[in-house]
């Protein structure tokens, strides 16, 4: 899992400077480029499978209040910290544009927006459209699903004894999801109206909760092997084709899980090489910093005279530098000390591992 959490965040960083990628256009590699925004949803089933195997223990005993507020805290510690810094350094640059409209300023920063992000609330429809940080609309409909959790766990089916129920469940979850997709007239799963993220989150977040029983279950996985090959070539009819994606997606990452979920599966050893397992564990970094480094690379780089072969290569460079120094010097660090603040020890050792963005 932190294997494919690391190609999912660097698929999205690919995807926001695409066009500077030195590649034909004909290729595969532009081709997953192109499609880089899907890794959004695949965050979103493995974060419901992550918070299911990490919590589900917990509140299947009980929705007591503490550990719901405990449960809070921890993924406050997870996901706040670094938001609020990459957000404070959006603000500065907005305002030293601003400053400067021969560098490329339009104004000032709308504090209203950063007002709601600051609260993560930005992406709960209160808005047009993703500013500033542009990303971490994700994480804001992510906290959504947290503040959630609970209550859907309790909810959806947890027995991985009964894996058909399981797999009619995501089934059923992706049905909505593309029925209520076609009814909100959106165009494709990557649409970016507000109201739409809050579906797209929250379905997928759901399906990846019951993914976690399914994928503990010999006959669901094989069961949903098919299901996968079959959303498979679905989605490459629907991509040449310019039909809407959305009912091949959240289940094909579904699959993609079940299928990936066991460490027996001969395609798990090279998701566990090391290089890979730190670039997984450092993903939010990535995902959370790579806009603001791109804005920056586009601002000092991009000019007449700077080939575009050298720009996409120094934007990974500047990458990989901004991952290493937010998780080294902020992530670890911050998460260590509200966890300490927190002080339950018991929940803290099951549940380090980190979650997508």
């Amino acid at each position: 899992m932190t294997g494919i959490r690391a190609l999912a965040s660097w698929l999205v960083v690919v995807y926001h400077f695409r066009e500077y990628l030195p590649a034909a256009k004909t290729s595969y590699i532009s081709l997953a480029a192109d499609h880089g925004n899907l890794a959004v949803d695949l965050f979103f089933v493995l974060s419901g499978y992550v918070m299911s195997r990490s919590y589900g223990a917990w509140f299947r005993q009980s929705l007591r209040p503490s550990r719901y507020l405990v449960f809070l805290g921890l993924r406050l510690s997870r996901i706040y910290p670094l938001h609020a810094v990459v957000l404070l350094a959006f603000m500065t640059l907005e305002m030293a544009l601003a400053s400067r409209p021969q560098a490329g300023g339009a104004g000032h920063p709308d504090w209203s927006y950063a007002l709601l992000s600051f609260g993560l609330i930005q992406s709960w429809g209160l808005t047009h459209e993703a500013a500033l940080n542009v990303p971490a609309w994700s994480v804001s409909t992510e906290w959504l699903a947290y503040l959630l959790f609970p209550f859907v766990f309790r909810l959806l089916p947890d027995d991985d004894r009964s894996p058909w129920r399981q797999l009619s469940a995501i089934l059923m979850l992706a049905a909505g999801f593309a029925c209520a997709s076609a009814a909100m007239g959106a165009p494709g799963i990557g649409w970016m109206k507000p109201s739409y993220c809050v579906l797209r989150c929250l379905s997928e977040f759901s399906m990846g909760v019951c993914v976690s029983a399914l994928a503990r279950s010999t006959t669901g996985a094989l069961a949903s092997a098919a299901v996968f090959t079959a959303c498979l070539v679905a989605l490459v009819f629907e991509t040449q084709s310019g039909l809407p994606d959305y009912d091949a997606v959240p289940i094909l990452f579904a699959g993609l899980i079940i299928l990936t979920s066991s460490d027996s599966a001969y395609w798990s050893s090279p998701l566990r090489m090391r290089w890979l397992q730190w670039l997984g564990e450092a993903s939010y970094a990535t995902y959370i910093s790579h806009y603001l480094v791109k804005d920056i690379v586009k601002l000092t780089l991009v000019r007449p005279g700077v080939p575009p072969q050298a720009v996409f290569p120094a934007y990974i460079a500047a990458v990989l530098v901004s991952t290493a120094l937010l998780h080294y010097l902020v992530e670890i660090p911050s998460q260590k000390r509200i966890r300490a603040l927190i002080g339950d020890d018991r929940l803290s050792r099951a549940t380090l591992a980190p979650v997508s963005a």
